[in-house]
């Protein structure tokens, strides 16, 4: 899982959206959810 975790920080700076988890809920709160949708 830390694995993971480095490469969902990884791409909190790049302009792919993680999936969703609660630790990534922050960002979906601040985006549309229909940008995880396409």
């Amino acid at each position: 899982f830390d694995d993971v975790q480095q490469t969902s920080s990884n791409q909190k700076t790049v302009c792919k959206v993680p999936p969703y988890t609660p630790e990534t809920s922050s960002l979906y709160d601040n985006a549309p959810l229909d940008l995880s949708l396409k």
